[in-house]
C-alpha cells in the first residue's frame, strides 16, 4: 500500500512542480500543507501523512536548489551579464548576495510571491524571469549573450553574439566609434 501510494505521489509530483512555478501562489499552500502535513504525522501518528511528506520534502529541497541557481542567475542577468563572468560577478556582489540568495531558497514559496510582486513593478512577472533564466543557461551561456546596435543616423540594426566580456567590451566600444556623427564633406 505504502508503495503504491509513493508511485501515485510520484505521478502527481511532476505536473505539480510544473504549476508551482507557473502558479507560484501556490507554493505558499505546498508550504502550508508540508506543515499541516508534519502535524498530523507527528502530532496524530497519521500514516498517510508520512507519505505525502516522503514525497514533499524531495520537491521542497528540489525546488530550493532551483531557486538558488535562479536568484543567482537572476541578480548576474541584471547586473553583470556580456561584461563579467559569473565567478568575478559573485566576487563583486560578494557573500551578502549568495547569503540572500540562499535565505530566498530555504523560503522559498515566501520569496517567489514576494519576487512576482516585486516584478510586477518591472512590468515582468515571475514565470518569465524563471524562463529568461532557463534560456540563458541552455542557450545564451553556449552561443554568447545577443548584443544589438542600432544606428541612430542611419536605423540600420546590427547583433551579434558575443561570448566573453573582452568580447562584450569591444562591440560596445565599436558601437560607440560607429555612432559618431559623421562630418559633411568626409
Amino acid at each position: 500500500m505504502k508503495k503504491v501510494l509513493l508511485r501515485v505521489l510520484g505521478l502527481v509530483a511532476l505536473p505539480f512542480v510544473l504549476a508551482l512555478v507557473f502558479l507560484h501562489y501556490l507554493g505558499l499552500l505546498f508550504a502550508a500543507s508540508i506543515v499541516a502535513a508534519a502535524v498530523a504525522g507527528w502530532g496524530f501518528e497519521v500514516s498517510a501523512a508520512f507519505a505525502y511528506l516522503a514525497v514533499a520534502w524531495k520537491v521542497y529541497a528540489g525546488l530550493g536548489i532551483f531557486t538558488f541557481a535562479f536568484l543567482t542567475t537572476f541578480s548576474f542577468q541584471h547586473c553583470c551579464v556580456g561584461m563579467q563572468s559569473l565567478s568575478s560577478h559573485l566576487r563583486h556582489k560578494g557573500w551578502k548576495d549568495v547569503g540572500g540568495n540562499l535565505l530566498g531558497a530555504i523560503i522559498w514559496p515566501w520569496s517567489w510571491f514576494c519576487l512576482d510582486r516585486f516584478l510586477k513593478g518591472w512590468f515582468m512577472d515571475l514565470p518569465s524571469a524563471i524562463l529568461n533564466a532557463i534560456e540563458y543557461w541552455l542557450v545564451s551561456s553556449w552561443c554568447g549573450v545577443t548584443f544589438t546596435h542600432i544606428d541612430m543616423q542611419s536605423g540600420k540594426e546590427t547583433t551579434t553574439c558575443v561570448k566573453s566580456p573582452e568580447e562584450a567590451q569591444r562591440a560596445v566600444k565599436d558601437a560607440l566609434v560607429k555612432s559618431l556623427p559623421k562630418e559633411k564633406g568626409a
